[in-house]
């Protein structure tokens, strides 16, 4: 179908990117892997040092385990808002 067709993350662009409170603190990933959004953020608190608690799938501990985590922010896919 042509050229590739694709986003190139370079290691300056996370660095530019990933000072701030957003990347400040602990990060709570629903699926870490399933979303551009959530795999950036993943890297940049790699880069930045910060905890990552990844979401168990149980829909019943969602609270309890988001309050364990306790971010700063919260990103997630559109089926949990």
């Amino acid at each position: 179908t042509g050229a590739p067709k694709g986003t190139l993350i370079t290691d300056a662009m996370l660095g530019g990117n990933s000072s701030g409170d957003f990347f400040s603190g602990a990060l709570f990933c629903l699926e870490p892997l399933a979303y551009a959004t959530q795999r950036l953020l993943v890297l940049a608190s790699i880069r930045n040092g910060s905890q990552i608690y990844i979401f168990s799938r149980d829909m019943t501990a969602f609270f309890d385990e988001l309050q364990a985590a306790s971010p700063p922010s919260l990103s997630a896919p559109p089926q949990i808002w």
